[in-house]
């Protein structure tokens, strides 16, 4: 089995690369896998396994890989002889790890969306005023219109 270390710059994290990086790794039969972008945000290591032409294969399909640069990745490669994670345990390791930054997104954005009922709740107050001077049937109507809306909340 062939064991290589590959060192891709390119500012590209975020964007769902190593998801990239794996799906080609699958495509070209690699057999192990882990990929982790490092501290400095332009940097991603790939550890592959395999059969020596899957991954001289996978190598050069990286390298010609090309996102905003039409000159194509800046790829080091080294020979690599520790442990490398099965590529199916890596596809369950990401899909977790992107789950658990999806979460604390969705955590962020509802207390956005609480904000902003509560920012709703203050310009629906003022707006119950100015119903007021308004004929009392419709008037009426619209205010329990909001009620149903504030009981909702």
């Amino acid at each position: 089995m062939k064991k290589v270390k590959l060192t891709i710059r390119e500012k590209i994290q975020d964007a769902g690369f190593r998801l990239c990086l794996m799906k080609e790794a699958q495509k070209q039969f690699i057999t192990r896998f882990f990929a982790e972008n490092l501290q400095d945000k332009k940097t991603v290591e790939v550890l592959v396994g395999g059969r020596r032409k899957d991954v001289d294969r996978y190598i050069q399909t990286v390298k010609g890989m090309r996102t905003g640069n039409p000159k194509g990745f800046d790829v080091e490669t080294q020979d690599y002889d520790g442990n490398i994670m099965d590529i199916r345990d890596f596809a369950g390791y990401l899909t977790a790890e992107q789950l658990v930054r999806g979460v604390g997104g969705m955590t962020g954005l509802v207390s956005r969306i609480d904000t902003l009922d509560k920012t709703l709740v203050v310009r629906l107050s003022g707006l119950e005023t100015t119903l007021k001077g308004i004929g009392p049937d419709i008037a009426r109507a619209i205010l329990e219109g909001f009620e149903r809306l504030e009981k909702r909340g």
